[in-house]
């Protein structure tokens, strides 16, 4: 359909349809690096922090 079909509209609209998803894919991976949908290298785990809040609010007991 690609290649050898005779509609001309028909292929170009296939080629941007794939065109377009492959551009949301890199997108999608691209800004913070992870791998796109979600997906974590087996073994990951997320990191918490390690100093306590800047400012802590004590509630005196009624």
């Amino acid at each position: 359909m690609l290649t050898r079909h005779p509609d001309r509209d028909l292929k170009m609209t296939a080629w941007l349809t794939i065109l377009t998803s492959m551009f949301a894919l890199i997108m999608d991976w691209w800004p913070n690096g992870a791998p796109p949908f979600g997906i974590t290298a087996p073994g990951a785990t997320v990191r918490a922090t390690d100093s306590p809040p800047a400012r802590t609010v004590r509630i005196p007991p009624p």
